[in-house]
């Protein structure tokens, strides 16, 4: 994997988590942190 790569790969990772910068999700605390859900989880491993 090349250092691009790696560093598209992290960036997907983050936005995943927190949004990407500029969207709706950017910055907030989303639901899905705090709750079980199985669809989410298998979105996570996706």
């Amino acid at each position: 994997m090349t250092k691009t790569e790696l560093h598209a790969r992290a960036q997907a990772v983050l936005d995943f988590w927190f949004g990407a910068p500029g969207s709706l999700k950017y910055g907030t605390n989303r639901d899905e942190w705090f709750k079980k859900d199985d669809a989410f989880d298998k979105a996570i491993i996706d």
